[in-house]
């Protein structure tokens, strides 16, 4: 960038370069905070958009209803209590990548604490696909 000065425009005579380099400087920060502050806002509305989008959960009665023999249905970790997995019932996740989950103590405690007397399960299945929490697979 060039400047032109002309020494009439400065009665008190010109400023420093250094002076001009500053004022030129402080003037892109402020514009930048201003577009930081812009985005950060955007970014804010956008998670409380998301936070508050339901997770796919079956029909009212559907959930409520005891699984019935042969009957498959996916669960979703949420997140993680001490001393087992918090779940939500959610449609299948259309992997095929199903693996055995013996060693699922907390997942099994879980489902337990979901299911309540309804936990007479034949297999219990893992995705190894998905991610972000994982996917329970749960056959009667």
């Amino acid at each position: 960038m060039r400047l032109k000065l002309r020494p009439e425009a400065f009665p008190s005579g010109a400023p420093s370069l250094s002076a001009i380099v500053e004022g030129a400087d402080a003037r892109q920060l402020e514009a930048d905070k201003r577009a930081l502050t812009f985005q950060l806002g955007k970014a804010k509305a956008a998670k409380d958009a998301a936070a508050t989008v339901a997770p796919d959960t079956p029909e009212p009665d559907e959930g409520t209803q005891p699984p019935a023999p042969g009957e498959t249905r996916y669960y979703k970790k949420t997140h993680s209590a001490p001393k087992h997995d918090i779940l939500v019932q959610v449609t299948d996740c259309e992997h095929n990548a199903w693996q055995g989950a013996n060693q699922a103590e907390k997942a099994r405690k879980g489902l337990t604490r979901l299911l309540g007397p309804h936990n007479d399960w034949k297999n219990l299945h893992h995705c190894g696909s998905c991610t972000g929490g994982g996917m329970w697979r749960v056959q009667w």
